[in-house]
């Protein structure tokens, strides 16, 4: 999942709260969320790739040590 978070968005502490809540959701249902700011998507394209094949690697090697464990298993 990849959104691009914006500061007008979460400019009340309930739509902070809501998305913190569902973020962590994804994560214990085993999603990689990335969240970028509209400033870095927009203006530092280099570290939003950069982190986005960080999290294909991740992706990558999560998926290798299940497929280990299940042989294992």
């Amino acid at each position: 999942m990849l959104e691009a978070d914006s500061f007008e968005w979460h400019g009340k502490r309930s739509a902070l709260a809501s998305d913190a809540r569902r973020y962590n959701l994804l994560v214990v249902r085993g999603w990689i969320v990335l969240r970028f700011s509209y400033e870095d998507v927009m203006f530092q394209p280099d570290e939003v790739r950069r982190v986005l094949l960080g999290a294909v690697r991740l992706a990558e090697l999560l998926r290798e040590v299940g497929r280990h464990r299940l042989r294992a298993a």
